[in-house]
């Protein structure tokens, strides 16, 4: 039959082989994903002159070619099937969850034969990209990471070991372990800043790793130097920013920061006394020295400002006030990251967020999204 995938194919490529494996293991559950499998299988073949090679494998080449057809028409509303773009970011995403799924079971420490086949098929599938174009540096890395745990494990079951033994340790525990010490700077931190929980990590598949349908035993040939421990999609950790302006008395003073923004947290208690010119100069001393200063022959402190200031002149002052409560969260407009690589990393993330949606999965897409604009230095 046209849909049995040639024993020569498997011989001439084992790549092309595996992906046309997957495209029949997933017709039927995820045709669109079959779509593109079997897309880039024919152009491969094509490219190679493989179906010269007999004539079954014309055969087999002149059925994918009328499947693809007939496939098209038939999706022919599904944007990840006549758009590019769109088609791109539905590989990526459902790459991307495979390979969560496996580093779920590595980080349990429940690696099995089936943890193997899983590697295997997430880098089959980030191989997809190549269909729009060379992948960018964070995908290879994926590839490679992906394909070296498939190596890793299969060489373990094959030599009678436990895959769970040889699992990459990953560090990102250790600093934040540094953190939660009794550090006096470390708790003044903590208490200046929003708790940020230590341990969660946005995990939004929770999938099991059992769609794939056979036990693929070609990763064992992948061979690779070493574990690259920093490739892992999920090793990434970020800890919330020291704030860079606080509330109160402890600002800067105006002549170095931009105007307008320190002007609305200091008038108010210096607007109704005359010498304000004379008592701005003297703010970076006073503030800086983190308590009221010592008795200051030419200038009261500023706590004596706001005991001494009678209630009618200090009561406007308040009124003009709120804006104060604005400037807490200034757009640090003009400093966004806007080199090449950074955009691609945006346009990537915002795909993935777009294929999320179109499954109505929020959490990826937020997630997504978040990190499109972390791409671009916001936060």
């Amino acid at each position: 039959m046209a849909d049995t995938i040639p024993a020569e194919l498997r011989q001439a490529d084992v790549n092309i082989w595996k992906c046309a494996t997957k495209a029949v293991q997933l017709e039927a559950v995820k045709p669109i994903v079959a779509y593109w499998c079997e897309y880039w299988v024919v152009n491969q073949i094509l490219a190679k002159e493989l179906h010269k090679a007999s004539n079954e494998m014309l055969d087999y080449t002149t059925h994918l070619m009328d499947k693809l057809e007939e496939t098209k028409q038939k999706y022919a509303h599904e944007d990840a099937i006549t758009d590019d773009a769109a088609g791109q970011a539905y590989i990526e995403q459902f790459a991307q969850e495979r390979l969560d799924a496996a580093e779920r079971v590595v980080k349990a420490n429940k690696v099995t034969q089936q943890t193997a086949v899983t590697f295997d098929a997430a880098a089959t599938f980030f191989h997809l990209v190549n269909i729009w174009g060379p992948p960018d540096t964070e995908t290879q890395q994926k590839i490679k990471y992906a394909k070296w745990n498939a190596a890793r494990i299969a060489k373990a079951i094959r030599e009678g070991k436990d895959p769970n033994e040889s699992n990459p340790k990953h560090e990102d525990a250790e600093p934040e372990q540094a953190l939660d010490q009794n550090d006096p700077e470390v708790q003044a931190l903590n208490s200046s800043t929003a708790p940020a929980p230590s341990h969660l990590q946005p995990t939004v598949e929770d999938a099991p790793d059992s769609d794939a349908r056979s036990e693929l035993r070609d990763a064992a040939g992948v061979s690779l130097p070493h574990s690259p421990a920093s490739a892992a999609p999920s090793a990434d950790l970020q800890l919330p920013g020291v704030p860079t302006h606080i509330g109160g008395h402890d600002l800067p003073p105006p002549q170095q920061s931009q105007p307008g923004y320190f002007d609305n947290s200091m008038p108010s208690p210096i607007s109704p006394q005359p010498p304000v010119t004379q008592h701005q100069p003297s703010a970076p001393s006073s503030t800086r020295a983190a308590s009221p200063p010592p008795p200051a022959p030419p200038v009261p402190a500023p706590e004596d400002l706001y005991r001494s200031a009678p209630p009618p002149t200090f009561q406007p002052p308040p009124a003009a006030r709120p804006p104060v409560s604005a400037a807490t969260a200034p757009r640090p407009t003009g400093q966004f990251t806007t080199d090449e690589a950074a955009m691609v990393q945006a346009q990537k993330h915002a795909k993935w967020a777009i294929s999320a949606l179109n499954f109505e999965d929020v959490n990826t897409a937020v997630m997504e999204l978040r990190k499109a604009l972390e791409s671009l230095g916001a936060r």
